[in-house]
């Protein structure tokens, strides 16, 4: 017996669709983002710290770089496991979260019904 889709899971199949090809980009992006960051970060302090006398510009893009690389650890190239990570667990965790507030929800009414 096929059981009908109704509006809210419509609405999920919806978010988990979009989050699966949009989120691991928006993530990556988050990440790549921070890494220039710390990149300019590092190179702009190692520039004040070093004085203009000893300004080593070879040192102080030695070290950004360094920091630019941990900061893409967390980097998931399309394809990889990470990439599928990205895009399926939160999807399961936000089916697993979303029918345990519906069950709740519908236990505590129940219990408020007239026996």
């Amino acid at each position: 017996m096929a059981r009908r889709v109704g509006g809210w899971q419509r609405i999920g199949i919806l978010l988990s669709v979009a989050w699966a090809i949009a989120g691991p980009l928006y993530l990556n992006d988050r990440v790549y983002n921070n890494a220039l960051e710390e990149y300019g970060l590092t190179y702009h302090l190692c520039r004040e710290a070093q004085g203009v006398a000893d300004f080593d510009p070879a040192r102080c893009t030695e070290r950004a770089d360094e920091m630019q690389k941990i900061g893409m650890r967390n980097f998931s190239p399309i394809g990889s496991f990470g990439w599928a990570l990205e895009a399926i667990v939160p999807v399961v965790l936000g089916w697993i979260l979303a029918y345990v507030i519906v069950g709740l929800w519908r236990w505590i009414r129940a219990g408020f019904k007239p026996s």
